[in-house]
């Protein structure tokens, strides 16, 4: 599994660097684990994670359990499943949240899909697609 917080503007990845990191992985996977010569198209989901870090009460609850079970899913998940958290970034092993980046990442999925932030936790969980032919991604 990849858990990925630098997600969205100011330096993170946007959801073009995303779909180039999952490009990346889904090729190594396919290089470690070839599927049988039939299959076109091998797909690996994913989540995008909108989970504010800057909430009170039961907001917060939820924000600090996602922090302290990063580990166990990453062990639990293996290479099944890909998790990047829009507005979450690791400097100096501390992580933190940054409202301004959630929110350019927020308005970059909403621009490009019917999708609309619900003002709590959001999770969108989506295929990608990896074409084995033209070794390209579909979403």
């Amino acid at each position: 599994m990849e858990y990925v917080f630098e997600f969205g503007g100011g330096g993170g990845a946007s959801v073009h660097k995303i779909r180039k990191r999952m490009l990346k992985l889904a090729a190594q996977r396919v290089e470690d684990n070839p599927p049988p010569e039939a299959v076109k198209i091998v797909r690996f989901p994913i989540a995008l994670v909108f989970l504010r870090g800057d909430r009170e009460g039961s907001g917060a609850a939820i924000a600090g359990a996602a922090r302290s079970g990063m580990e166990y899913w990453g062990v639990a998940s293996g290479e099944s499943f890909d998790l990047f958290f829009a507005g979450w970034e690791i400097r100096q092993s501390v992580m933190r949240f940054d409202p301004l980046v959630f929110h350019e990442h927020q308005l970059e999925v909403e621009r490009g899909s019917l999708w609309r932030y619900s003002g709590e936790s959001d999770m969108l969980l989506l295929n990608f697609e990896y074409d084995l032919q033209e070794k390209k991604w579909f979403t």
